[in-house]
């Protein structure tokens, strides 16, 4: 303990978790103060990682919502959270492919 050894190591994902989810709630609150909406590109040219980031949260959502019993407590916040941004859940595949082209 005197040299900082983190003997919870669950905490410190969770921790590191939680920080991570914190930049990209940041970074898609910037995008949309910039694009005037959520609907990042699956293939998001100025950051690959941040658009299968966002494909893949529409991807658990979906998983969490047909769960038997519905999203987890944790999903239910996040899933309130990006609805507060203004996160759209479906995009049309017409939609999307037109974005990538004009972005």
């Amino acid at each position: 303990e005197e040299i900082g050894f983190e003997w919870d190591a669950i905490s410190v994902a969770n921790k590191a978790y939680e920080d991570g989810w914190n930049q990209r709630i940041q970074q898609l609150c910037e995008f949309k103060e910039e694009h005037g909406h959520c609907r990042v590109p699956h293939k998001f040219k100025d950051d690959p990682a941040f658009g299968k980031w966002v494909g893949r949260q529409r991807g658990e959502c979906k998983r969490q919502q047909s769960s038997t019993g519905g999203p987890t407590p944790i999903w239910k916040k996040r899933i309130t959270e990006l609805e507060e941004i203004g996160f759209e859940w479906e995009v049309a595949k017409e939609d999307e492919e037109g974005w990538n082209e004009r972005f």
